[in-house]
């Protein structure tokens, strides 16, 4: 995983330092909110531009990588994804104990998987006859299959924890 500026040259920014400071400041103004959007064509730059925010604001909770998102993911997926990002985040900022806090085991218990593996097969005898056999794996998750349930709850809890003991303003979720 890259550190901050490695994939994306923060020092070679120039040209968005006004948006930077808008969206600094938005993120400062309301420090509860839950969303706050970079958007703009393919190529102009939101990925640096987020990059140099973090840079910017250590006192927000990130990772240097952004979630990724494709337009096959469901709610589920992108879902599972924002937590194992904020918990991975979280664990990443200090080597405190975690056990005893109930948001950092509901997550832990959510973004641990495990794979199902699933098998069918067949015979057929109509003439010739034939054989076949499938066999398919997914991933599901031991405390829900519905993580995006959790969002609403979870997120929120998590935040609190990392206030209170990493000492982070805020969270920066970086959907990419």
């Amino acid at each position: 995983e890259p550190g901050p500026g490695e994939a994306y040259p923060i020092d070679l920014f120039v040209g968005r330092e006004a948006d930077a400071a808008h969206h600094i400041e938005w993120m400062r103004a309301h420090p509860t909110s839950s969303r706050n959007v970079v958007a703009g064509a393919t190529g102009t730059g939101k990925t640096t531009l987020v990059q140099y925010i973090k840079d910017q604001v250590p006192d927000l909770l990130s990772a240097s990588r952004a979630v990724s998102v494709g337009p096959s993911d469901g709610e589920n997926e992108i879902a599972l994804r924002i937590i194992d990002y904020v918990y991975r985040a979280i664990l990443a900022r200090g080597d405190f104990t975690t056990e005893r806090n109930e948001a950092m085991n509901a997550a832990r218990a959510t973004v641990r998987a495990f794979p199902v593996t699933s098998r069918s097969g067949g015979v057929s005898a109509v003439g010739i006859g034939g054989v076949s056999y499938g066999s398919s794996t997914s991933y599901v998750t031991a405390a829900t299959s519905q993580p995006s349930l959790l969002v609403e709850t979870l997120l929120p809890e998590l935040l609190a924890f990392a206030r209170a003991h990493v000492g982070v303003a805020g969270c920066l979720v970086h959907l990419d």
